[in-house]
């Protein structure tokens, strides 16, 4: 199954901030995802934040789903779009003190 293939490979992607222990050990993914995080997570962040122009089509679709022009279809895009949700989201952890 094609899942990404058209994508460009930079180094490996890291989100130290939201996942201080890795994709994989947080439980916000499954291994596949978390590897396709690790390994093109650095395009995706690139492509969506405008600092990298996109090359192919599917990296031209993608920034049109990251600028809301387009709805998410591929495996990638939906991951990338998870990732967003997840990374924004407020995780407030309460403990016996608080």
């Amino acid at each position: 199954m094609k899942k990404h293939t058209n994508f460009r490979k930079l180094p490996l992607f890291y989100d130290d901030v939201n996942y201080p222990r890795g994709f994989s050990k947080h439980g916000d993914y499954t291994i596949s995802e978390a590897d396709t995080l690790h390994v093109y997570g650095r395009i995706l962040s690139e492509l969506s934040s405008g600092k990298t122009l996109p090359e192919t089509a599917d990296e031209k679709h993608f920034t049109a789903v990251c600028s809301g022009e387009a709805k998410a279809k591929t495996y990638i895009e939906n991951l990338w779009v998870k990732y967003l949700n997840n990374s924004s989201a407020k995780y407030s952890q309460k403990s016996l003190y608080s």
